[in-house]
């Protein structure tokens, strides 16, 4: 099976996307503005106005705005990375390849939260 390449913002950030991804992350983003270097939204920290990741994108330690139960992060293929179940406010990222991830988080409210980052070299 051949993974379409497309030319996007986020093909731009050196990720290949298949189109299914596509086609969900850019509902995500409809009528929003894109950063084109990064791919993200241009304000992609607040994507969901509960957790605020930064810096986005990252190098080495990503830091929330709140302390959050429990995390997992994924690859945009989906492989868990990594899974946290002490609370937590900071992320070691050093070690993820270059690419786009998702961090999941349970808050305190019981509600979840998904927030996008950008990992680069």
């Amino acid at each position: 099976m051949v993974t379409p390449t497309y030319v996007s913002p986020l093909s731009t950030a050196g990720v290949t996307l298949n189109e299914d991804l596509m086609y969900y992350l850019s509902s995500l983003y409809a009528n929003e503005d894109i950063n084109t270097s990064t791919g993200l939204k241009q304000n992609a920290s607040k994507q969901d106005n509960k957790v605020i990741t930064y810096p986005n994108p990252v190098s080495s330690m990503l830091n929330l705005n709140t302390e959050v139960l429990n995390s997992k992060i994924y690859s945009v293929s989906g492989e868990l990375m990594d899974a946290y179940e002490t609370t937590k406010q900071h992320f070691d990222v050093s070690k993820y390849s270059k690419g786009l991830y998702i961090l999941q988080a349970k808050l305190s409210s019981g509600e979840y939260s998904m927030n996008y980052f950008m990992k680069r070299t």
